[in-house]
């Protein structure tokens, strides 16, 4: 199934994160699609698995926002700066996290194929992450 051009699937792609859709987001996806966390991270295949992780996610930082600062296209992928925004909506690690404020920069790389998402990578710093959730600047 298309969804039109990438520039189209990018626009649609953030739309359904910033709305929190897990739904949305997964169907941009081409069935058999995957999705890493970083070079070496967790990986999810598959449109159910992508759902239901983003589901996942958007339950611990439920205003989560991607304040897209950049994007440069190349055959087959795009690759988007942004910026995501949010407070965390549970307790992490038996601390008390919650209400707490995240702000990280990232990088996703959006692949494209034959009108549909056939991958996402997507890098930001994890050290970061816990720093803020402590509480620390």
């Amino acid at each position: 199934m298309s969804h039109g051009s990438a520039d189209d699937l990018v626009d649609a792609f953030y739309r359904a994160h910033n709305a929190r859709d897990a739904a949305a987001a997964a169907a941009l996806y081409a069935a058999d699609a995957v999705h890493r966390e970083g070079s070496a991270g967790p990986e999810r295949a598959g449109r159910e698995a992508l759902e239901a992780g983003l589901a996942r996610f958007f339950a611990m930082m439920p205003d989560a926002h991607w304040d897209v600062r950049e994007r440069i296209a190349a055959t087959g992928s795009v690759v988007v700066v942004y910026t995501l925004t949010g407070h965390l909506g549970v307790d992490l690690g038996g601390q008390p996290t919650r209400g707490r404020p995240i702000r990280l920069d990232g990088v996703h790389v959006i692949d494209v194929t034959d009108g549909a998402i056939s991958a996402t990578r997507d890098f930001w710093s994890l050290d970061a992450f816990k720093r803020q959730a402590r509480g620390e600047a």
